[in-house]
């Protein structure tokens, strides 16, 4: 990051997670010098509207009283929905670069099989589906900003087909589970390089994330 420009670094969690799920990825993000905040939202109880609406009033609040020049977004899974939606009603916003964490941008089929059964649960799960008529199927595709991809080979949730958007810079894939990705050292090493870099492995970055030391800033 830039000394010069103030960016704040925005973690959100998935659907059924909390600031706790992400602690570890905000502490390995804030510990290489990037302001972070790890938001928390109710995933479970409100439908994507309701905390579509809660959160854009949040990030604009964000801007407004720190007045960074920039945010970046970490988000997994269902976060990566929420500020999706939010770009779309807001594209004034200054966000900048996000990383998604097996981001279900096309729906998921597990939402899609579960629906019938806990959809009652939480209003978010069916709005998941992968269906062309589910909430997450109407959202635009295009974005302005820089995208980056950290997908799990083995995830049983979130298909590869289903993560890919058009403003996709560049792609990771990690040997890790769908809800394991926040808790792995490798991914904040990766979300660090994509939000200084605009990509995962750079010359210096490549070979600090095969050594286990966090990129240097410039």
């Amino acid at each position: 990051m830039s000394s010069a420009r103030r960016e704040i670094v925005i973690v959100m969690h998935g659907l059924a997670g909390s600031r706790w799920t992400n602690w570890v990825l905000a502490r390995r993000i804030a510990a290489n010098g990037c302001e972070v905040q790890n938001w928390q939202y109710p995933s479970v109880r409100c439908s994507i509207p309701v905390v579509v609406e809660e959160m854009t009033a949040r990030f604009h609040r964000l801007v407004e009283s720190t007045g960074a020049d920039a945010i970046h977004v970490v988000s997994h899974s269902m976060g990566s929905i929420i500020t999706r939606a939010v770009l779309a009603e807001n594209p004034s916003l200054p966000i900048d670069r996000m990383v998604m964490l097996a981001p279900p941008n096309h729906g998921s089929p597990a939402a899609t099989r579960f629906a019938p059964y806990v959809g009652w649960l939480s209003p978010a799960i069916p709005q998941m589906a992968d269906h062309d008529g589910s909430y997450v199927r109407q959202l635009p595709t295009e974005m302005t900003q820089d995208v980056g991809l950290i997908l799990a080979e083995y995830d049983l949730v979130v298909p590869v087909e289903s993560t890919r958007l058009d403003a996709v810079r560049d792609v990771v894939s990690v040997p890790s589970h769908h809800g394991l990705l926040p808790f792995r050292r490798d991914v904040a090493e990766y979300c660090t390089n994509f939000l200084k870099y605009g990509q995962f492995t750079v010359a210096e970055a490549a070979e600090s994330v095969a050594s286990g030391v966090f990129a240097p800033a410039r």
